[in-house]
């Protein structure tokens, strides 16, 4: 198990996020609160264990950019920031979670 985490959605340009489903996250008790800048999302976590766990949220296309780049999340350790993960990844609709 880890010592709080944070994981950082850049989302890719033009898009923003639902606010009532990043609420829904803290209702469930999945995070311990989130931080939104622009198509900055940010995510703390008490602690992640090596069991996966499941992050959904919308976000909205607000603007219609050519070219955008890719969206990228970046996992860290709160107290240790040198560990660090984080990977590009393509922003689909109706893409989610299995179950």
């Amino acid at each position: 198990e880890s010592n709080m985490a944070i994981v950082e959605f850049d989302l890719t340009t033009g898009f923003m996020p639902v606010i009532e489903t990043l609420d829904s996250l803290l209702i469930g008790k999945i995070i311990k609160r989130y931080e939104v800048d622009e198509g900055l999302v940010t995510l703390y976590f008490d602690s992640l264990s090596a069991n996966p766990t499941c992050i959904k949220f919308k976000a909205d296309r607000e603007v219609t950019v050519a070219d955008a780049k890719a969206a990228t999340f970046t996992l860290y350790d709160y107290y240790d920031p040198k560990l660090t993960i984080s990977q590009n990844f393509l922003m689909e609709v109706g893409e989610g979670c299995s179950d």
